[in-house]
């Protein structure tokens, strides 16, 4: 099976906190567990351990962090990866380009500083 979900390990029932992708290879079985008070959610348990999806922008964020993926405005996770070129648009504002009809993204103004959207634009401009 190779089905991933984005989510966090459960341990006794409780939510660890550790967010990332996680394999449901060896997966057995499907039940639920109260996530919130009175919200009760899938719990995917596998050979390797239980795991449940993610419910908010803040723990989707942390999953996908060591994938290559950072906040670049408010509600925006982009896999930098991705990432074609870089331009300067109207008023300044920093556009990032996909390619192949992806629609581009706005970089936020205190975003334009990281290193990594500073080398991307370094290189779309030579």
């Amino acid at each position: 099976m190779s089905i991933h979900i984005i989510g966090t390990e459960v341990v006794d029932g409780k939510e660890t906190g550790n967010h990332g992708i996680y394999s449901l290879e060896g997966l057995c079985y499907i039940n639920s567990f109260e996530a919130r008070r009175k919200l009760y959610a899938p719990l995917f348990n596998t050979r390797q351990g239980k795991y449940g999806h993610t419910r908010t922008y803040d723990s989707t964020k942390h999953a996908f962090r060591s994938e290559g993926f950072v906040q670049l405005d408010s509600g925006l996770l982009v896999n930098v990866n991705e990432i074609k070129s870089i331009e300067q648009g109207r008023f300044g504002v920093y556009i990032a380009h996909f390619g192949d009809g992806v629609e581009p993204v706005p970089i936020a103004d205190n975003k334009k500083k990281l290193d990594i959207i500073e080398s991307l634009i370094k290189k779309t401009q030579s």
